[in-house]
């Protein structure tokens, strides 16, 4: 996003419990999370979410200085890990290195401000933000989101009756799962964008996508209960990226 003339990374968490750092390299951070009886659950490991917005930022400009303006290859892009009020970052809030709350993020902006482009922005500044493709969202169950590509054409996933279901990712608005508790299938809903809403029943189907960083990952449809493909399918990758694939 461009605010103040300066263009944000931001990367948002909403995690619950204490968080501190793995360790002083503070590329990795802790979860501690306290159960419902008050009982301590064991740290869970996650990635600096300041490093994840940053990771986006090299092959965005590849892609964009190869695709609309050689200009914006220099243009400075600034990471920001913003956290929910469900987590305590005590331990590693920092407003200078873009570690900070939600509600911190107008402070930020403006102690970042750009004069610059501030009040008159740049033409090919402007085509080239509109430009980005937009990526394709999913959610784990445990409450991750990840940011990607989705690989293939299509959604694939087989029913119990052993019927195959396949939906082109260019029709789908988002598509909701629901893990069935005393049967052997899950419940999928299917929002189309021409507004129709569709339900089936899926045991198998498996989704694979490609980070902005080049990391292919596959995921079990079982453990997905959101998927939000974006309105804007491109074949085209940021070029750090299509290297990779």
């Amino acid at each position: 996003m461009l605010v103040g003339g300066t263009i944000f990374v931001v990367q948002v968490k909403n995690y619950k419990g204490r968080l501190v750092w793995e360790d002083t390299s503070e590329r990795r951070r802790m979860q501690w999370k306290i159960g419902h009886y008050g009982e301590t659950i064991l740290p869970k490991p996650a990635t600096n979410p300041v490093a994840q917005a940053r990771s986006y930022i090299r092959p965005a400009k590849a892609y964009l200085s190869a695709t609309c303006d050689a200009r914006l290859s220099n243009v400075y892009m600034q990471p920001v890990g913003v956290f929910t009020r469900t987590a305590a970052i005590t331990a590693i809030h920092s407003l200078d290195k873009g570690l900070i709350y939600v509600e911190e993020l107008p402070m930020f902006f403006a102690s970042r401000r750009n004069d610059r482009f501030a009040e008159h922005p740049s033409t090919w500044l402007l085509r080239g933000l509109r430009a980005l493709p937009r990526l394709d969202v999913i959610r784990s169950k445990d409450g991750q989101l990840f940011r990607g590509f989705l690989e293939g054409s299509h959604l694939e996933y087989r029913g119990p009756d052993h019927r195959t279901y396949r939906w082109s990712w260019e029709e789908l608005e988002v598509i909701y799962l629901e893990s069935g508790f005393f049967s052997a299938s899950d419940r999928v809903t299917v929002q189309l964008r021409s507004g129709q809403k569709l339900e089936s029943a899926a045991v198998q189907g498996r989704v694979k996508m490609v980070s902005l960083d080049g990391q292919r990952a596959e995921h079990r449809l079982s453990n997905l209960p959101l998927i939000a493909p974006s309105p804007i399918r491109t074949t085209a990758k940021p070029v750090g990226l299509a290297a990779r694939v």
